[in-house]
């Protein structure tokens, strides 16, 4: 009798913990691949978006002034507050 316990305690033991275990590779397989996927997608859209500002700037040439320009445009109020000798941050 104790035999027979032990028997359909095994299989019962068994057959559950093949369930749990299907379930969570299932799970971890499906993490997996939408992760790769959501890699690929982002991957593919930067692709895209570096492939569209190399062709930009390729199809524009500029001079040497107008870069300079370019760069010069953010730092216009800073030095503007620099040389009035005023403090960076307002309080």
């Amino acid at each position: 009798m104790i035999r027979m316990r032990l028997l359909w305690f095994t299989v019962g033991f068994a057959s559950t913990s093949g369930a749990i275990a299907q379930f969570v590779f299932k799970d971890l397989y499906t993490d997996r691949n939408s992760i790769s996927s959501q890699l690929k997608e982002k991957f593919n859209s930067l692709d895209t978006r570096v492939s569209n500002l190399e062709s930009a700037i390729t199809n524009q040439p500029i001079s040497p002034q107008q870069y300079m320009t370019s760069l010069q445009k953010p730092f216009q109020r800073l030095l503007r507050v620099w040389k009035l000798g005023m403090p960076l941050v307002r309080v």
